[in-house]
């Protein structure tokens, strides 16, 4: 199959209100084709069932990360869950429930999805995917009401290049650091790698990411760039945490048995509901979110 490019940018706007400043998860988009009860078999939904259990539980005991496989022949299934690395084991687990949620509602009898939240990524498709990186790559950026000028731009796209490179060599395959802007303060940022890839795959798929987030940073402060790979964050505030602990309590509640045929879905981002904002700041504010998509959808033709 040929390469295609697809580049779509949308413009959200939504305005919110909190009390002190903390990172937030919500959810950022999902791509997936929810399917009809009865266009699967018992088989592919007993396999999904499974998988999905499996890598919410797994991932948040295993420094948040965990691939697996559900069944065999035609109904067998590939997933991967991955928590943002500096993620303690609990906050992983709580974004692993909401992204299984969600896959479990909006995506019934999908044979692929891709589910993208804040602190976490889920991936399941009927195709081994593991150790591979390409396939979509996007960016979302917030707006502040604060642009950065051009210096601080420029240092903050060296900061992300520079965590970039260091990722492929760090156990976890996540480096987090800040630079200093001066008069505007820190700029943060954090780079990681899905665990499923060798250091090259790795660092190859980073590279496109910094590529990209040197088209859509511009003056922006806070921009996220996600894909099926690898993630960057970066923002104007330590959003960070200091490392990602082993869970010790027991696993998560067992989600819900997939039903029927639910709503339509579509690969658009969402805007998070009030109760999910991205952010919380001292004051009032208006977040003006600006979405870039751009799907890479790179195969070869079938052997």
């Amino acid at each position: 199959m040929q390469s295609m490019i697809l580049l779509v940018l949308v413009s959200v706007s939504a305005a919110y209100s909190a009390t002190s400043r903390a990172d937030t998860n919500w959810n950022i988009g999902k791509a997936c084709t929810p399917r009809p009860d009865n266009a699967t078999t018992e088989s592919f939904k007993t396999n999904l069932n499974d998988l999905l259990i499996t890598l919410q539980q797994q991932a948040p005991l295993s420094n948040g990360f965990y691939n697996s496989t559900a069944g065999e022949s035609a109904d067998k299934l590939y997933g991967l869950a991955q928590c943002r690395g500096d993620l303690s084991s609990d906050d992983c687990a709580s974004c692993l429930r909401d992204s299984v949620s969600v896959a479990f509602n909006t995506c019934a009898n999908s044979n692929y999805t891709a589910l993208s939240f804040r602190w976490c990524f889920l991936r399941y498709s009927d195709e081994d995917f593991f150790g591979q990186w390409k396939g979509f790559l996007g960016g979302i950026s917030y707006g502040n009401g604060s642009a950065d000028n051009p210096t601080v731009a420029a240092k903050g796209k060296s900061l992300m290049a520079e965590l970039a490179a260091g990722v492929p060599s760090e156990p976890l395959m996540f480096k987090a650091g800040f630079v200093d802007v001066g008069d505007a303060g820190k700029r943060y940022g954090l780079a990681q790698c899905n665990r499923d890839l060798n250091a090259s795959s790795c660092g190859q798929c980073l590279t496109a990411q910094v590529e990209f987030l040197d088209q859509v940073l511009g003056n922006n402060s806070m921009v996220d760039v996600i894909s099926n790979g690898c993630n960057m964050w970066y923002d104007n505030y330590q959003f960070y945490r200091n490392s990602s602990t082993p869970a010790q309590g027991p696993p998560p509640a067992t989600p819900p048995a997939i039903a029927g045929p639910p709503p339509p879905a579509n690969a658009s981002p969402q805007t998070p509901p009030p109760s999910a904002a991205p952010r919380q700041l001292q004051s009032s504010f208006t977040v003006v979110a600006v979405m870039t998509l751009l799907l890479l959808l790179l195969s070869s033709s079938a052997l």
